[in-house]
């Protein structure tokens, strides 16, 4: 699916590029950089490479005073730095030191609603990562008020899979996966279900198996973890 967003994308700015039209071009670029990061290997030349490509279109953004773009920009940005820390096996301090830059360049950004919602989810990623368990239940329990004010079912996963990793901190396996449970049973109960909400990152609904395999693994059912690896 990352894929196909990439190819779309890219038949979008060949129609957009004669037009003009600076910052919706700037947008498709910065979907597609987004696109490629998410895909790639961790620590990969493709991976570094989109993120310095994401940041050269933030500073283009700032440069048309578009600020909705600069947001968008940086929280991807926050979040590389925290797949980073999370999922690499060297130099956690650096990708920590790199997402607090971020997560203090967007404590000053004039954020709407949505992106407070993702900002304070990411943060209570990175006070878990590093070490903070306390300060990350608070700062997840400002980031579900703040989804309830939004209305938003847009979030229901991704605070499904913050509410699963807190469980695990403190080894609450069975509650750790529990929600996630919920959440994929809801995106895919039928009618009742948006199609807006189906149309899950697919980056994000392969973070809720690897989560739900990591509970398993954790509470000694290899088996289980085996399943929702594949």
């Amino acid at each position: 699916r990352l894929v196909r967003t990439e190819q779309l994308v890219r038949a979008a700015e060949t129609l957009v590029s004669p037009t003009g039209l600076t910052v919706l071009r700037l947008y498709l670029e910065s979907m597609r950089c987004a696109a490629i990061r998410r895909r790639a290997v961790f620590e990969s030349p493709e991976y570094d490479q989109a993120m310095k490509d994401i940041e050269r279109r933030l500073k283009r953004f700032i440069e048309n005073n578009d600020a909705a773009g600069e947001c968008r920009c940086a929280l991807e940005l926050l979040r590389g730095c925290l797949d980073l820390a999370e999922f690499t096996t060297k130099d956690k301090s650096t990708h920590l030191k790199e997402a607090e830059r971020w997560l203090k360049y967007l404590a000053g950004a004039a954020l709407d609603p949505r992106n407070e919602v993702r900002r304070r989810l990411l943060r209570t990623r990175f006070l878990l990562l590093d070490g903070h368990s306390g300060e990350a239940q608070q700062e997840y329990r400002s980031a579900v008020q703040r989804a309830r004010e939004v209305a938003d079912m847009e979030f229901a996963i991704e605070l499904a899979n913050m509410h699963a990793r807190l469980e695990l901190s403190r080894k609450d396996f069975g509650g750790a996966r529990s929600q996630i449970i919920v959440e994929l049973g809801n995106l895919r109960s039928g009618p009742a279900v948006s199609d807006k909400l189906r149309q899950i990152d697919p980056v994000l609904e392969g973070e809720c198996y690897l989560l739900l395999a990591m509970t398993y693994q954790l509470d000694g059912d290899v088996k289980m973890a085996r399943r929702f690896l594949n």
